[in-house]
């Protein structure tokens, strides 16, 4: 799957919540330690909707 695919299917589950661009500021606030911590995308986006109870 590709980066552009996991954003995708983050948008489609945040989207009936309402909560698009909430879960995409927790992914790219998470993004900005992923580096340090050897965090995948798909990890970050994992963690954004968690964050959110999706």
């Amino acid at each position: 799957m590709t980066n552009l695919e996991l954003v995708r299917e983050t948008l489609e589950a945040a989207r009936p919540h309402g909560l698009e661009a909430e879960v995409m500021y927790s992914a790219l606030t998470a993004a900005v330690e992923a580096n340090e911590h050897g965090k995948t995308i798909d990890d970050v986006l994992g963690e954004a909707l968690t964050e959110w109870d999706i």
